[in-house]
């Protein structure tokens, strides 16, 4: 998709610069639910380090609302005001989709985005009958 990104940096009062990391999966059950009318598993992840997998069957992914999305989220221009605590409140990643037989999958780093950043994302799926979401983390342990 040639998406841009965003990174976690900030400098030191030494002039170094420094990049800011989550520390790691939490340990939590899973956990399904429904946002809007899709069925949502959240399995332990990072915000910063989501999998996003949608099951659609014989469905057509919805790439456009996807990018429409991205582009919503991630405020290139910075438009949106700071939120209070002064951060952007925008996403910073999202990879291209992968897709094989019956499902897309994606990462993305939600940055400092409200929660609403992942309502409206599951939102975007809303056109595919049936479909199921299953949000994980990259890395495989949790501390």
């Amino acid at each position: 998709l040639g998406l841009p990104c965003r990174v976690d940096a900030f400098q030191t009062t030494d002039g170094q610069t420094r990049m800011i990391d989550s520390p790691g999966v939490p340990k939590l059950p899973d956990w399904t639910t429904s946002v809007s009318g899709i069925q949502v598993t959240l399995k332990p992840f990072i915000w910063d380090y989501a999998r996003v997998t949608v099951h659609h069957g014989s469905e057509s992914f919805p790439i456009d609302e996807l990018k429409d999305w991205f582009d919503d989220w991630f405020d290139a221009d910075e438009q949106e005001e700071p939120l209070e605590n002064g951060l952007r409140g925008c996403i910073h990643f999202m990879s291209d989709p992968d897709v094989s037989e019956g499902k897309t999958s994606f990462t993305i780093d939600f940055g400092s985005a409200p929660e609403k950043a992942f309502t409206t994302l599951i939102e975007c799926f809303q056109s595919v009958p049936d479909c199921v979401v299953e949000v994980t983390s990259l890395t495989e342990q949790p501390n």
